[in-house]
């Protein structure tokens, strides 16, 4: 970075350094300060703060996501399912697939063989990632098909 120099000393305190040349900078950071140092400071600065830009767009991202959820527009509304059975953690495929709707607008997949055969084998009629029970007509659906 060709302002690295300028940048270090304006945040060592060197009066002036605009308009110094660089040469005359690394030369008073280094008999001033201990340059190597402050090099591997500005270094772990920099990565903290693309992380830090990294993580606001991602942030920014899922609000977008939420308001989208939010909106009326149906064709805003399109919400990715899962390809990933969540109970066996395997491909979905063409196979038989329940879709849950969770309360705050997400939708979930399920192979319908595998949702099946935990619901019988646990006895427990919740879905198996939120805990949120299933309703009476859901589990009418999950029969039918």
């Amino acid at each position: 970075d060709p302002n690295i120099f300028f940048r270090l000393a304006v945040r060592v305190g060197i009066p002036e350094a605009n308009q110094m040349s660089k040469t005359a900078l690394y030369d008073r950071l280094n008999s001033e300060c201990n340059f190597e140092r402050l090099m591997r400071a500005e270094i772990r600065r920099s990565c903290k703060e693309a992380k830090s830009r990294k993580r606001k767009r991602s942030r920014e991202r899922s609000k977008r996501t939420i308001h989208l959820a939010e909106t009326s527009d149906p064709e805003a509304k399109r919400i990715k399912l899962n390809k990933i059975d969540p109970i066996m953690l395997a491909p979905i495929g063409k196979k038989e697939t329940f879709k849950f709707s969770r309360p705050n607008g997400t939708k979930v997949q399920f192979n319908v063989d595998t949702l099946v055969d935990y619901l019988l084998t646990s006895g427990d009629f919740h879905d198996p990632e939120t805990r949120l029970p299933f309703s009476d007509d859901d589990l009418r659906e999950i029969d039918r098909i």
